[in-house]
């Protein structure tokens, strides 16, 4: 989350609420909303199997997961890896560095199947395709400015706040999205959907409020025009602040007919998602020396732990710190989820964050230099080996320091 940006949208919100006490009823334009009964029915038309809505059993996310686990052909007896990158904003250049230094170590896996939240989403069709698109992962987190992601609305007055549904416009990130995605990464991750592997990222649905997990490779795979552009919005959409960022609508249908949903960032449902339930017996056939291994590998782009800082006795500062603590408790109850899921399923847990003695100051929503910092911390400490922890903090470990040691004393 870019808890900057947040800061000023909150502080919009108050000359909202007096605006519309004075104006009596300023509405945005209707958008219909898929009836709550049909909401784990809709699609997107012409692309079956690429929205998954409810739980993972019943929307068909858990059977398309599987079928990826079948489809695996791990070279010898290696076994299988997943990935799950999470939000964090300004923090997925961690996850950026450390997929680079994990290429330089010569040690990183092909992944099975790529998860993506939020700024994870937009790491993960990089991780997907492997380590020739590290250069391009590279320049997305270090060179990127603020103009590159977002600009801010010019309020007139605070009828127009009422008028839009969001202070920030989100066309930036766009144009830079379709220039960091083209048409030959598209290309790219179809024919690695046709070998088996997934690529899925998560958005929130406004209006039902559920998460709806989308099958990236599956539209690159679908060969259909307009492909692109519906991966892209996806991206963006999977990034979208609430309130800071205007929500992606998305058309689709149920019961015969055609609606609009909104979709935002996907860390409102979830911080990391990954889902084991079930998979160890779909793994392929097992090898001469035992049972395949599958290790699921997790990057949180954030600290784990509370860090203790001078707060403030105000409205903004304490919002911003209130969502903060929010943010990295939902976090870390995903990682206590995945964490037991791979415990019942026989699955290696392995864990990256960021070192609890990294300073976390830098100015405004996008500090170039502060993220060329943390890429190039995450890629030092994965080129030299990096520490993965076996287990989620609440289970008595503590967090990593940067020089791969582990900070005692705070749990």
């Amino acid at each position: 989350m870019t808890h900057h940006l947040l800061q000023r949208s909150l502080l919009r919100i108050p000359v909202a609420l007096t605006a519309l006490l004075l104006a009596g009823c300023v509405s945005m334009p209707e958008q219909l909303p898929v009836p709550s009964a049909l909401e784990t029915q809709a699609v997107v038309p012409g692309y079956p199997q690429i929205r998954f809505c409810g739980s993972a059993r019943e929307s068909g996310f858990l059977a398309d997961f599987h079928q990826a686990l079948r489809a695996a052909r791990p070279a010898g007896s290696e076994g299988l890896a997943v990935l799950a990158l999470s939000g964090g904003g300004a923090n997925g250049a961690f996850c950026a560095g450390l997929l680079g230094g994990w290429s330089e170590a010569g040690t990183r896996p092909e992944f099975q199947v790529v998860t993506g939240v939020s700024t994870g989403a937009l790491a993960a069709p990089f991780a997907f395709l492997g380590p020739r698109y590290d250069d391009r992962l590279r320049t997305a987190y270090t060179q990127m400015r603020a103009h590159d992601i977002y600009h801010l609305h010019v309020m007139r007055s605070a009828f127009r706040l009422l008028r839009v549904d969001a202070v920030a416009d989100t066309e930036p990130m766009t144009r830079t999205v379709a220039r960091l995605t083209d048409q030959g990464m598209l290309d790219a991750i179809a024919a690695e959907h046709r070998r088996g592997r997934r690529l899925y990222v998560c958005t929130t649905e406004l209006v039902s409020g559920r998460a709806v997990y989308w099958s990236l490779s599956a539209i690159a795979a679908s060969g259909r025009p307009g492909s692109l552009e519906l991966f892209q919005k996806l991206l963006v959409a999977s990034s979208s602040i609430p309130v800071a960022f205007p929500p992606q609508y998305i058309g689709v249908e149920a019961g015969g007919r055609s609606y609009t949903e909104m979709h935002v960032d996907g860390g409102l449902s979830s911080q990391v998602f990954l889902d084991l339930q079930g998979a160890r017996a779909e793994l392929p056939a097992t090898t001469a020396r035992g049972p395949l291994a599958l290790t699921a590998y997790i990057i949180r782009n954030a600290k784990v732990v509370p860090a203790y800082d001078s707060l403030r006795p105000e409205l903004l500062a304490i919002a911003s710190r209130s969502l903060q603590a929010l943010i990295r408790r939902q976090g870390n109850g995903d990682l206590n989820r995945i964490y037991e899921q791979a415990g019942r399923e026989d699955t290696v847990f392995r864990l990256a964050v960021i070192p609890a003695d990294f300073p976390m100051e830098h100015r405004g929503a996008i500090d170039t230099a502060y993220m060329a910092r943390l890429f190039e911390l995450g890629r030092k400490m994965a080129a030299r080996g990096y520490p993965w922890v076996d287990r989620p903090p609440a289970y008595d470990q503590g967090p990593v320091r940067s020089n791969g040691t582990e900070a005692v004393g705070v749990r």
